[in-house]
């Protein structure tokens, strides 16, 4: 009873004050359950506020938290690590769930074990219901967790979940899984609790579940920070920690659901620390084969989420291929009288059998019937990708672009052979070219300004042929240069070098290395080389062949990749930007060595990040300048990574989005490479929701590897967000198949607006090709809308389609503010107006509000550049 006692006076107290707070964190990890987690959050009881990691610098970012939530967190950096033993250090607690760190590093892994006492084993291999363990220990032995916090109602339903191996004598187990043998489902320390399940995943039948434990646990920490504060018997000795070996990873059945997470091959600390994702694409997000193996709830929502949003894809792409062939008529007896419709496409098929799989998939999981939902989750996935709408056109005014690699340069040999490849890209409605220009510290053009033309390309000029050819096609030319990396291994063996050779810049200027902290010019992982970006001199080397080749070629613009430092893990204490240079200036700003410091001096160490990023935000705004006093119309962009903002300044120091908000930047191409469009969306869902709107976003789709069909369906899902267009990487891979795919979808390269070159023209046509989407959609019954609010809806329509066009005829101050007053005034209504409709299908609905997005973008760059 005296136990019970400060349990209710601690939690009145805080109560009272306001003093106590549920911290939860959110990330990557956890967005595919985070609906469910936070109806899971807003139905407790719980005072509870969300952090999201990649914004998290400090344990002071956490605010009045005095316990942290990490609803399955399965990869958590070293930095992250590092924060947490810090919160645990000072006092804090933590409640985890899931495979916590299963993709980290094995010393992330390791340090979480030492906090926790408790690790992530293996899967279970069906699902199973809980048996609590309230006799384990006694209620008035102080070091035991009170077994009266477990909720005794809540051992069902059964949930997938794993199997957790207490490692030493500071934690215990309160609950097992009802398994052959035994198998610890709930683990608690005095500062943590572990639920071996996912955390938020499954169906209405769990929700109260995952309340009633999560809110036992917050009650069990309470009652162990009270007792912290009670004089102890005798104190307790210090445990030993077990250094086990991780388990083997359990060999994966043949015909399972795989998530990457789990089926990913897990790598040896060494090579995370080297390894460098430049050339990479992130795996599938799901596979999915034949068979009858187990499918767990978990995998069971990813199949159906991914089903209904390849469904969503589908049916707007069709909408929009409708609208732009004008394929629909508003005589509505006429249309259901014939089936031109239907006849034109087999899309009401697959429709249909999507359907009906999505409807059947939960009672096949229920039943067991793995095989069935298989199977038939397997073809209606084949059917829909076979009813895009491949054969007629049904692209939007947009930045259709594509990486001209120098393999291909040197490949076609001559301005000939350069010919053919245009002549295809312009056939299939590509409208902007980033031709490779200067590449491994080499330019392909005569230069009076780098050591040496390309020896591969000696004897030609390609810059001067490529330009001539796109100006023939009605395309655009952007230079694409390596702006600081400046040496490749893999192209010394083309030209024959030695594999020591540094690059043509370094070898006469060996001091404007960047250098890790070991002293190494090399990465040893990408096995390039780079210059460092605090450099004055190098600096202006580079700026030098900007020049040169804004000066002596009639390009469009200038694309700037590998704009940063090279790939880095300060975990590890392997970073880079320890040239000469920069130790000097850094030294000057703080009296310090960087070399001198490591990431556990926090605060100097962000001082030293923040100077490195620095270096890469000014020199941008350098370039920016440069250009405009060269020729205002110069397109500025720049090939980014998409990982968060956190990883990208601590991994990279590239922050991209503070060149948006100055103004640097006219385009931003995010190189989401991906081997699925799950994966894909992973990648772009997170980056568009923190960009500032301010420059057209055009996502990246890699090609290599890549089925043509999942090409195709990866630049819809692009379509269908914020964005202003594609990028594909690169000319080389661009088949017949997909080429012919291209061309009859988009066209030849025409005098459409494209957004960066005439944005307020673009932004006018790409809603006109809305209102085409909601006239073809109203003619077909494919819209739900009341009748008295379709008039309120159809009289804004108007006027936002006549301030838009107004606007791009006249582009003035007045007419942006009242096109821009029109179409925020229309966003504001809209979902209003859709309410309807979003019950029938939402995913169209919220299309349509990415694309007012989309062109809201092109007004608000559209005026920075008038």
């Amino acid at each position: 009873m005296a136990l019970l006692a400060v349990t209710a006076t601690l939690t009145g107290g805080l109560a009272a004050n306001g003093a106590e707070r549920l911290g939860v964190l959110r990330s990557e990890d956890n967005r595919d359950i985070w609906a469910g987690i936070e109806r899971r959050l807003e139905g407790s009881v719980l005072d509870y506020q969300v952090f999201d990691w990649q914004n998290v610098r400090s344990i002071a970012d956490f605010d009045r938290a005095t316990v942290l939530f990490l609803p399955d967190h399965e990869s958590l950096t070293r930095r992250q690590a590092d924060l947490l033993a810090e919160w645990v250090d000072r006092g804090g607690q933590l409640v985890v769930s899931g495979p916590l760190a299963v993709e980290s590093s094995r010393r992330v892994r390791r340090q979480l074990e030492e906090i926790l006492g408790v690790r992530w084993t293996i899967a279970l291999p069906q699902a199973a219901s809980l048996q609590l363990l309230a006799d384990a220990c006694e209620e008035e032995d102080a070091t035991c967790p009170n077994p009266r916090w477990m909720p005794a109602t809540q051992t069902h339903p059964r949930r997938p979940g794993g199997i957790l191996q207490l490692l030493d004598n500071r934690a215990w187990a309160s609950a097992n899984w009802r398994v052959t043998g035994e198998g610890v489902a709930v683990a608690v320390s005095p500062t943590a609790t572990y639920f071996g399940w996912p955390w938020g995943a499954g169906d209405e039948s769990t929700v109260e579940f995952d309340r009633a434990w999560l809110q036992g646990a917050i009650e069990r920490l309470d009652v162990e920070r009270a007792m912290a504060t009670l004089p102890k018997a005798s104190p307790q000795p210090t445990p030993q920690v077990s250094m086990s070996p991780t388990p083997e990873p359990t060999p994966t059945p043949q015909g399972s659901v795989i998530p990457t997470s789990i089926a990913r091959n897990e790598r040896e600390e060494a090579s995370v620390e080297l390894s460098d994702p430049a050339s990479q694409s992130a795996p599938p997000g799901l596979q999915v084969e034949p068979g009858d193996a187990p499918i767990d709830r978990v995998i069971a929502l990813t199949m159906q989420k991914e089903l209904r949003q390849l469904l969503g894809r589908v049916e707007s792409a069709t909408l929009a291929a409708r609208a732009a062939n004008n394929t629909y008529t508003d005589n509505l007896e006429q249309l259901h009288a014939s089936r031109e419709m239907e006849a034109m496409s087999s899309v009401p098929d697959a429709v249909e059998l999507a359907t009906l799989v999505l409807e059947a998939f939960p009672g096949w999981i229920d039943r067991q019937n793995y095989r069935e939902a298989r199977s038939k989750w397997l073809e209606a996935r084949s059917q829909l990708w076979n009813s895009y709408p491949n054969d007629r056109l049904r692209a939007q005014p947009e930045v259709r672009a594509i990486w001209f690699d120098r393999g291909s340069i040197v490949k076609a040999g001559s301005k000939a052979g350069l010919a053919e490849l245009f002549d295809r890209f312009a056939e299939a409605g590509i409208n902007t070219v980033f031709f490779e220009t200067v590449n491994a510290g080499y330019p392909i053009y005569p230069t009076q300004i780098a050591p040496a033309q390309n020896p591969l390309t000696q004897g030609w000029d390609p810059l001067q042929a490529a330009i001539e050819l796109a100006r023939e096609r009605g395309m655009e030319i952007h230079a694409w240069i390596w702006t600081f990396a400046v040496g490749n291994e893999r192209h010394n063996l083309l030209l024959g070098q030695s594999s020591e050779f540094l690059s043509p810049v370094l070898e006469e200027h060996p001091e404007w290395a960047n250098r890790d902290d070991r002293g190494q010019i090399r990465h040893p992982g990408s096995r390039k080389t780079f210059l460092d970006p605090a450099n004055p001199e190098a600096r202006w080397y580079v700026m030098r062949v900007i020049d040169e080749i804004v000066r002596n070629y009639d390009v469009d613009g200038i694309q700037l990749d590998y704009i940063r430092y090279p790939f880095q893990d300060p975990g590890a204490e392997r970073t880079y930007g320890y040239g000469d240079a920069a130790r000097q200036r850094f030294r000057e700003l703080t009296g310090t060595d960087p070399l001198e410091i490591s990431p556990r001096q926090v605060e100097l160490w962000q001082r030293w990040t923040d100077f490195r990023v620095e270096q890469i935000t000014s020199f941008v705004a350098e370039v920016d300048r440069h250009l405009q006093s060269r020729d205002p119309d110069l397109i500025l962009s720049v090939a980014v990574f998409p990982q968060s903002t956190h990883d990208r300044i601590h991994k990279i120091q590239q922050h991209w989005e503070s060149w948006i908000e100055n103004g640097s930047v006219d385009m931003v191409v995010p190189m989401t490479y991906a081997k699925d469009t799950n994966a894909l969306e992973r990648l772009v869902e997170p980056m568009l929701e923190n960009v500032p709107v301010g420059v057209p976003i055009v996502p990246a789709v890699k090609l290599h590897g890549l089925p043509e069909i999942v090409a195709i369906d990866q630049m819809q899902l692009i379509r269908d967000r914020a964005t202003n267009g594609y990028a594909l990487f690169a000319a080389e891979m661009v088949d017949d198949r997909l080429y012919n795919i291209l061309r009859r979808t988009q066209g030849a390269a025409t005098n459409d607006p494209i957004p960066y070159r005439r944005p307020f023209k673009a932004a006018s046509a790409r809603y006109d090709a809305l209102q085409g989407e909601w006239q073809a959609a109203l003619a077909t019954r494919g819209l739900w809308i009341d009748s008295e609010v379709l008039g309120e809806w159809q009289a804004a329509d108007l006027a936002l389609s006549k301030a838009l066009d107004r606007l791009a005829e006249n582009p003035t101050d007045e007419n942006f503010s009242r096109a821009i007053d029109r179409l925020k005034d229309y966003q504001t209504h809209l979902s209003d107006w859709l309410r309807l409709q979003r019950l029938s299908n939402p995913y169209q609905v919220t299309t349509w509000q990415n694309r007012l997005v989309a062109i809201e973008t092109l007004l608000r760059y559209g005026q920075r550049r008038l």
